[in-house]
């Protein structure tokens, strides 16, 4: 092989090999959990279970067909992106975990309604929220 083959062939394995690099699947983008002012873990209205699931930066509960964004007003609610934790007062749930809450029915929610902590990203889906003040242990687990 001459020089010039050598070059090329080189070159080539080199764009196939950062080609490769590019086209990894996305990382998961920074996940945004919305929070407002601790509210003092008051009384919840009613119990309600359900699946963590992560959607681009957005977290939602799960309930069969119901998708809700929660606004956490704990005292602490933080997505840890190395671990893929969402942490919730020192509590670590992964996606896909049960978590149960009190509250009441799910709401459009209006982002100039509430002092935010941290403000849910855009594109979340604001037509049904809810306020989390606690997580309780759930009777169910998955």
């Amino acid at each position: 092989m001459n020089k010039k083959n050598i070059l090329i062939t080189l070159l080539t394995g080199l764009v196939i090999l950062l080609n490769g690099c590019t086209n990894r699947p996305q990382l998961q983008n920074k996940v945004i959990v919305p929070k407002i002012a601790y509210s003092g873990g008051a009384d919840n209205a009613s119990y309600s279970e359900a699946q963590i699931k992560i959607e681009s930066s957005c977290v939602y509960l799960m309930r069969e067909n119901d998708r809700v964004l929660p606004v956490f007003a704990t005292k602490d609610a933080l997505w840890d992106s190395n671990k893929h934790l969402l942490i919730i007062d020192s509590k670590q749930f992964r996606e896909g975990d049960t978590i149960a809450y009190g509250s009441g029915e799910a709401y459009p929610l209006n982002l100039n309604d509430y002092n935010w902590i941290v403000k849910p990203d855009t594109t979340c889906d604001l037509n049904k929220g809810v306020i989390i003040n606690q997580l309780i242990e759930p009777i169910t687990k998955k």
